[in-house]
């Protein structure tokens, strides 16, 4: 039985691994359309590779109903030791995120490229698919071939320099299937508010974040923010971009987020420090009674936007204003006017509509023998190892429902 994997990043390679490992008698061959697999695996977790989390079976993706399954089969332990037995260690850090040992992007990738060859799977790169066809029976990928398997593992639209080109959504089209609304995920929100941001840029602090859409809250997180000139990044604004890009790509126009820059606090007892310090120091500047909690930048701009001068001395602030200000330190609100386009994204959200796949094989319910696998189908995840989980998973579940067929095809002859 001959196996066409077409894409050789995460989740085709891991697909490759655990189906050639599976000791099933499948010959497969890997199409990848750059110079050489994993290209976009290596930036990942800014080249360290954060390969997993231990959090990713209970939670943390868009489509959770899809992916479970495949999450609960190949959960993030399993994973892990998938990577060892190929000769991959892992570490891992407080917050559940796995990396390799090395703390090198290239270590993943060189454990799946060595297992992949010790195995015998076939890789072709530099061969860019943009047809694939079945006649009685036979995938033809490019007009050659005659395999009995397809697994389309093109990724999306994500990072197009590193070959991310949306060309598994046209061959699915191709086979009938639908492909739901895409949208640049985990990528830095732009504000409508561009001087503000332009007078923190640069800044990094600890917060809560909050996404409003229509008015109505759609999601909440905590993390880092990092103040840029056209508006929010950092980790917290990467995993809000996951809930604001679907909506403002559709063409909602009411995005804004409230941004507790103080989460440690809560609003009454930040109004008492204030007032507190305002007491002990009243010849201190406004502005010098907030740089403990928070970067001065960032005070000053609180102030600014309240129409107070951050040199006014703190005594003479009238006993309203440290309610004000303690509620706008609480809740400094941002509108969303946009987000990066693809080529700052680390995923695609949107893909494969999932109603037309099995979640317990990853296989077409339109075209038999035709399986998907990783960011291809319309499942996304947070931050911090989630989409690469997915990748593991998703890909091994495959293999492993290939492996299966195989078999019995074989016994049934």
């Amino acid at each position: 039985m001959n196996v066409a994997i077409i894409g050789g990043g995460a989740s085709g390679l891991a697909c490759a691994v655990e189906l050639a490992g599976r000791g099933c008698g499948a010959k497969i061959t890997v199409f990848e359309g750059n110079d050489r697999v994993g290209k976009k695996l290596l930036a990942t977790g800014n080249g360290r590779c954060n390969l997993t989390n231990l959090s990713a079976e209970s939670g943390g993706y868009r489509n959770m109903a899809f992916a479970s399954y495949a999450l609960s089969v190949f959960p993030p332990e399993s994973n892990i030791g998938f990577f060892n037995s190929i000769g991959l260690y892992t570490r891992t850090d407080p917050c559940g995120r796995v990396y390799p040992l090395s703390n090198q992007a290239s270590s993943v990738l060189d454990s799946l490229r060595f297992a992949a060859q010790n195995l015998g799977v076939n890789i072709i790169t530099d061969i860019r698919v943009h047809n694939v066809e079945k006649r009685e029976g036979k995938f033809f990928i490019n007009g050659k071939g005659g395999y009995d398997f397809v697994v389309l593992s093109t990724g999306g639209k994500a990072a197009p320099s590193q070959g991310s080109d949306g060309s598994g959504y046209k061959i699915l089209r191709s086979f009938g299937h639908r492909i739901t609304k895409l949208s640049p995920s985990l990528v830095q929100l732009e504000t409508k508010n561009k001087v503000c941001v332009k007078q923190l840029k640069g800044v990094r602090c600890e917060v809560n974040m909050t996404l409003s859409l229509d008015g109505k809250v759609a999601c909440q997180k905590h993390g880092e923010l990092l103040f840029t000139d056209y508006g929010l990044s950092g980790i917290v604004s990467m995993e809000i971009s996951a809930y604001a890009s679907p909506y403002i790509n559709s063409g909602g126009k009411n995005a804004a987020v409230s941004v507790d820059l103080v989460p440690s606090y809560n609003e009454q007892t930040l109004e008492a420090c204030l007032k507190k310090q305002a007491g002990i120091f009243p010849e201190k500047a406004a502005e010098d009674i907030l740089s403990g909690f928070l970067p001065k930048k960032i005070g000053q701009s609180v102030l600014k936007s309240l129409g107070i001068s951050g040199a006014e001395a703190a005594g003479g602030l009238p006993e309203k204003t440290f309610g004000k200000l303690a509620a706008a330190l609480k809740s400094f609100t941002f509108e969303i006017s946009g987000t990066k386009d693809f080529s700052f994204a680390q995923v695609t959200a949107g893909g494969a509509d999932t109603d037309e796949f099995d979640r317990k094989t990853m296989q077409s319910k339109k075209v038999e023998n035709l399986f998907c696998a990783g960011e291809i189908l319309d499942v996304d995840g947070d931050c911090g190892g989630f989409n690469l989980n997915w990748a593991w998973s998703s890909g091994r579940l495959a293999a492993r429902s290939i492996a299966e067929k195989v078999v019995r095809n074989v016994k049934n002859k």
